[in-house]
């Protein structure tokens, strides 16, 4: 439960920042039920694993990579400008 505690907290920093709207993960609120911290955030689409499953592993064609790496490249780019690092990265 801390680490989920500090992740809030960097979500609600995040948030604060108004980083949500620079392609981040919008944080709602966080709860405990039944010895569980629940964590509730925006629902987002497919994960890459999911679509690579849909399309039977055929892979992606190459102006979509380009476009993941500059989501990520763009997030990295905020992130690092605001004196934050990820350590765990994730695509949309």
């Amino acid at each position: 439960i801390k680490n989920a505690k500090i992740e809030v907290e960097i979500l609600k920093l995040i948030k604060y920042l108004r980083l949500d709207k620079c392609g981040f993960v919008e944080y709602y609120k966080s709860d405990q039920f039944e010895g569980y911290f629940l964590i509730i955030m925006e629902l987002l689409g497919n994960n890459l694993y999911q679509i690579l499953k849909i399309n039977n592993n055929k892979g992606f064609p190459l102006n979509v990579v380009r476009y993941i790496c500059k989501q990520i490249v763009d997030s990295l780019f905020h992130l690092h400008k605001n004196k934050m690092i990820h350590s765990d990265l994730k695509v949309l």
